[in-house]
This record gives C-alpha cells, structure tokens and sequence, in this order.
C-alpha cells in the first residue's frame, strides 16, 4: 500500500511503515531526511499525508502526523496552494478542523484563489463550521502556548 492510500484510508500502521526507513530503500530515505512526515507523496499535486488524511475525515492518523511533526500550514506545491485545513473544511470534517485548529492551523491563510477555510464553508453553506473557524480566529492554539 503506497503512501496515499494509507493516509486515504486512515491506515496508521501502513503509514508508520513508510515513516520508517528499513535499511535499504536509498530513495525513501533521501525522502525521510529531507522531507519527512511533511514530504509530499507526488510532485504532481505535492499533498503530504496530512493533506490527504485531513481531506478524509480520519482524526486519529491527523493526531499521529501532527505529533510525528507535520505542519498544520503546509501548503507545499499543491496546485491550489490549500492547506489540510482548507481540505477538511470542504470535506466538511468538523473533527478534524477542530483538530487542526488547536494544534495552530492559521484559519485565515488564502489558498491559490484567495479563499480562507471560512470563504470555503460559507460558499459550501456550512454555518456552524463559518462559527468554529470564526471562534478559533486570534485564539493561541496548543502549539502557540
């Protein structure tokens, strides 16, 4: 199972495994070393694990990635310049933008278009997730304590 279909589907285990260089793999370790938890899985869309585990609603891989020490802000090469937070909002996960949230997801970075996570749920009619972001906005989160 590659990397995105682990995080796809919510797969800790498979996803610890390609955390884990096994001795001989010399192109996945180059990616460890310079990329980590945080290396994006195709140089396509340049989504890391965090991107495609937040867009997916799957909490307790997005709480694994964030204490392995994936960014919460990254935007990466992703084509719409979105962060997992932006991702999450338009899935409509309110778990896993509450999670994101409190580990310091900035609410108010724009993506390619301009958006903001709250443009994003007021355009897909989500009024209570418009008043979780709102409510987070200027709040220190975990990380900024």
């Amino acid at each position: 199972m590659g990397r995105r279909e682990a995080a796809r589907t919510g797969n800790i285990a498979q996803v610890q495994g390609h955390l884990r260089w096994d001795g001989k793999d010399s192109k996945k370790l180059a990616r460890l070393w310079f990329g980590g938890v945080n290396a994006p899985m195709d140089k396509i869309d340049g989504r890391t694990m965090l991107h495609e585990a937040a867009a997916n609603g799957h909490v307790p891989l997005v709480l694994y990635l964030i204490r392995r020490g994936a960014d919460v802000n990254h935007t990466g090469n992703f084509t719409m310049r979105a962060t997992p937070l932006h991702l999450a909002v338009a899935a409509g996960h309110k778990d896993v933008v509450l999670t994101l949230l409190r580990a310091g997801a900035h609410p108010d970075l724009k993506d390619q278009a301009g958006r903001t996570a709250q443009d994003i749920a007021r355009r897909n009619g989500d009024t209570a997730m418009v008043g979780l972001l709102r409510a987070h906005r200027g709040k220190k989160s975990v990380k900024g304590k």
